[in-house]
């Protein structure tokens, strides 16, 4: 089975950078015109209503936008839009990613796919660690992601479910290379607003 295969669709959520948004998209169009798109939006309404352009790009890119009115952070998002699906699996991409490939034939042997990284419990790159699949760029099973402590508003959104991963089944997890299928700005929306959202 190859992804190319998969019930899947792409989710991204956002604070305050349509500008990514956009960017996201339409790297996305250019490499598979099918595959559904949502977008996360936790704006709020003032920024929504004086920087926003979403809503006139939407038709054009051909994505779902939900808006919360809030900021719901990174990992509630995520959780929200893996409980909140009738698909299968669930592609994330951080949304200051451009995706340069859509890798269709990747073959899907686990149900955690993505980039390799070893981090300690705060999420923090460590060389002795727990084995961390990145959310920036990453394929999760619904069903089985539901097995797992959800994911959290946290600097490593990921960390509680996937220390329950480790203990529990490391093969869940699958590792590629992706940096031939994606690139980032790399913390964009920390770099505009900080840590403190």
């Amino acid at each position: 089975m190859t992804l190319n295969d998969l019930n899947i669709e792409i989710c991204s959520v956002n604070y305050q950078t349509p500008e990514y948004i956009e960017r996201l998209v339409s790297s996305v169009r250019k490499v598979n015109k099918n595959i559904d798109i949502r977008i996360i939006d936790g704006s709020t309404p003032k920024f929504v209503e004086e920087n926003c352009f979403l809503d006139d790009i939407k038709d054009k890119y051909n994505f779902e936008l939900e808006r919360f009115g809030y900021n719901i952070h990174h990992g509630p998002g995520m959780d929200y839009c893996l409980n909140h699906t009738d698909k299968e699996w669930i592609m994330f991409l951080d949304s200051d990613v451009e995706m340069l490939n859509y890798p269709y034939h990747l073959e899907i042997k686990g149900y955690f796919i993505g980039g390799r990284e070893i981090v300690d419990r705060n999420g923090i790159n460590r060389p002795n660690g727990y084995l961390y699949c990145h959310p920036r760029f990453l394929i999760v099973n619904v069903e089985k992601y539901k097995e797992f402590r959800p994911f959290k508003k946290h600097g490593a959104p990921c960390i509680d479910t996937w220390i329950d991963v480790n203990n529990a089944n490391k093969d869940l997890f699958q590792f590629y290379d992706v940096n031939k299928y994606f690139t980032t700005i790399g913390r964009g929306t920390v770099n505009k607003y900080g840590y403190n959202l």
